[in-house]
Order: structure tokens, then C-alpha cells, then sequence
């Protein structure tokens, strides 16, 4: 008696943001990201996965930066779905927390929103950003050097990034 296959269920991540001063569409699938220059790319590699999981569940998560038009989403997903989960790339307000890494081949999760503020005195090897949501204010450091460093910032300084912050 044939067994019938158990459902996988797959979890696409689409996101436009910029790498190495290319703005990118990035697929994150599973441990994989794929990027692409080209929206259209994207979009034929999103459809790619629809066609190839027909009998799994697809579930399809994009950032506001990359939103998909009604069409677009019915072409990728082969009419499966009418409607997509938009993603914040910032969730949690209130702990420090990492982003994915990346490596020599794909670029780190990108968790700075994209409505967030890059500030004056980002360094060569780091930027910052800050973003405020319902009277919250988070701070994002973001290494755009692939090579490991330190960074060396007076508690004078850091004092002056707080009262910054906390005057936006």
C-alpha cells in the first residue's frame, strides 16, 4: 500500500536592500539566499519554487520594501494565493539582539526597517541607524566591512548617542 507523501511546508523571505552599494533582491529560503538585480529574476525564481512545491504548503513572508502588486503574486504562486505577510524587519523592541550572518557568498539578515535613520557619525567600517516606532527608539549598528574589527566608543560619546536618541 503506497504511503501518501507528507506535506512539506516551505517559507519564502523576499527583501530589497542594498549590498555593497547594489540595491538586490534577496530570497531567503530555508538556510539559502539568492539575490538578484533584476525584479523579474526574482520573480521567476519565487515561481520556480511555487511550481516545484505544487503539493506543499508555500508560505510566502515580504518586506514592505519589496511588496509584490496583486498580479505579480498571482504569477509567482500560480493563483495558490491571493495574499502574502508583510514583514517588519524590526519585531522585537525591547532586547539586543543579531540579526543572521553572513558570509563570503551572501550578505546578513538585514533587520534595520527601512524607514530607519542613518546617523552623521557612522565610521568606515560601521554604520548607524535608529528607528523609532510607538515612542520607542532602537538603535542599529551595522558592519559594512566583511573583515572582523573593534569598534572603541567613550562612555562620553555613548552618553551623547543616548541623549540623542532619547531627544528624537
Amino acid at each position: 500500500m503506497a504511503q501518501a507523501k507528507k506535506q512539506d511546508i516551505v517559507n519564502i523571505h523576499l527583501d530589497y536592500q542594498e549590498i555593497g552599494g547594489l540595491y538586490v533582491f534577496v530570497i531567503t529560503l530555508g538556510l539559502h539566499k539568492i539575490q538578484y538585480v533584476r525584479r523579474q529574476d526574482m520573480l521567476e525564481h519565487v515561481r520556480g519554487v511555487f511550481l516545484n512545491h505544487s503539493n506543499d504548503e508555500v508560505n510566502l513572508y515580504v518586506t514592505r520594501a519589496c511588496s509584490l502588486t496583486p498580479e505579480e503574486l498571482n504569477y509567482v504562486s500560480g493563483g495558490r494565493i491571493n495574499a502574502y505577510e508583510e514583514l517588519e524587519r524590526a519585531g522585537d523592541m525591547e532586547n539586543i539582539r543579531e540579526g543572521g550572518r553572513g558570509n563570503s557568498r551572501h550578505p546578513p539578515e538585514n533587520i534595520v526597517p527601512f524607514d530607519a535613520t542613518k546617523l552623521e557619525f557612522s565610521t568606515e567600517s560601521y554604520d548607524f541607524y535608529y528607528h523609532k516606532k510607538s515612542g520607542d527608539v532602537t538603535l542599529y549598528v551595522v558592519v559594512t566591512n566583511y573583515h572582523p574589527g573593534m569598534l572603541a566608543v567613550p562612555v562620553k560619546k555613548l552618553k551623547e548617542v543616548i541623549k540623542y536618541l532619547a531627544d528624537e
